[in-house]
């Protein structure tokens, strides 16, 4: 079943803004608006943790606006969040552009759409077909339970 669970009570809850949006647009949380200089990256927690059948993927995107209009980018490029990922959706905001950005709180600044995935056919044959779960969250994917 794919669901969002808001864990911080600050959280939205991801939506579709239209009939016909691909993506859930996320929020991110802060406490008051957040300035994000030229060069400079600054990572959002949304409070937002996401389900997923065992063969989806969430990936996010930044909303276009945020990236066209203002220069900002997630720092790394597409995050991939996996069904078996334990922790909040977490955005790497870098500013790429010459003026400093502000973040609101509660501000969208992206949105994730799931997607299914295919494996090899063969992985049996695999000489590391993955037999771990995973422990933690950012950087964990090698970190066996």
């Amino acid at each position: 079943m794919r669901k969002f669970e808001l864990v911080d009570e600050r959280a939205v809850m991801p939506a579709r803004a239209t009939e016909f949006s691909a993506g859930y647009d996320l929020c991110v949380i802060n406490d008051k608006p957040k300035t994000i200089r030229p060069g400079e990256t600054y990572i959002f927690d949304t409070g937002v943790k996401v389900h997923m059948e065992k063969d989806d993927v969430f990936q996010v995107y930044i909303r276009s606006s945020v990236g066209i209009k203002r220069n900002l980018i997630l720092s790394n490029c597409v995050p991939i969040i996996d069904a078996d990922f334990p922790d909040t959706i977490k955005l790497a905001i870098t500013n790429v552009g010459q003026f400093a950005q502000i973040v609101d709180t509660n501000e969208r600044v992206a949105q994730g759409i799931f997607t299914k995935y295919l494996v090899v056919d063969d992985e049996e044959k695999a000489e590391k077909k993955p037999k771990e779960k995973r422990k933690g969250g950012i950087g964990s994917t090698n970190k066996a339970a």
